[in-house]
């Protein structure tokens, strides 16, 4: 109900607010008796979006999200994209943003639910997390690391590059050009969205804007 209902352009929220921060993962979880069997299959993925303002502080750095919303389900991603919105629109006043930022691990059915107007930051955790596993060289490791640190892009490519062709284990390289891809398919985000050039609105009094990704802690 609440998406049709949005699709007619019957919901609005009453917050208005001039920046969005969004975020989505995917957590498989195993499932059991009739809904195993139901599937067909021993895993499923729950969707899981979250939207908020901004941070409000609440002691000595510590932050907590402001007007948080959160929604999660089986469904399907254009049919969770649609109850994401209408969920998301039922809180805040659509029309009134000027920028929505979205944080994610790049995953398609993700991006897809994305305008050209969003701002898209490859979560930090991931990318991050990429690195360790796909490389297997320490002090490779620590460079990469560097180079993303100091948002050194076009060099991290290079270095990447030269990093596949030092290789002679099959295996090692098809690691390393798998994270090659990987950084290819989200190189739009490897820099926050503090570092891509956005004009962003003054926060509201009370907020701040800060790093992102809140939905991996």
């Amino acid at each position: 109900i609440l998406v049709e209902e949005h699709k007619k352009g019957h919901i609005r929220g009453e917050k208005e607010v001039p920046v969005l921060f969004e975020e989505a993962d995917g957590v498989y979880v195993k499932l059991q008796g009739k809904d195993r069997k139901e599937a067909k299959q021993d895993k499923a993925e729950i969707k899981i979006g979250l939207a908020y303002d901004g941070w409000k502080r609440t002691g000595n750095e510590r932050y907590q999200l402001s007007d948080k919303v959160v929604v999660a389900g089986f469904a399907g991603a254009k049919e969770f994209h649609e109850y994401r919105e209408a969920a998301i629109a039922e809180k805040f006043n659509l029309d009134e943003v000027s920028q929505r930022i979205l944080n994610a691990d790049g995953a398609s059915w993700i991006k897809k639910g994305k305008d050209k107007s969003t701002c898209f930051q490859l979560d930090p955790f991931h990318r991050n997390k990429a690195v360790k596993e796909k490389i297997h060289n320490r002090k490779a490791v620590r460079d990469i690391m560097e180079l993303l640190e100091t948002e050194r892009i076009e060099e991290l490519f290079e270095y990447l590059e030269i990093y596949k062709a030092s290789l002679g284990d099959d295996a090692e390289i098809d690691d390393a050009e798998e994270l090659i891809r990987y950084y290819e398919n989200n190189r739009e985000g490897l820099r926050p969205y503090q570092s891509q050039g956005l004009e962003l609105p003054e926060h509201p009094e009370g907020l701040e804007y800060r790093n992102m990704g809140t939905m991996e802690n």
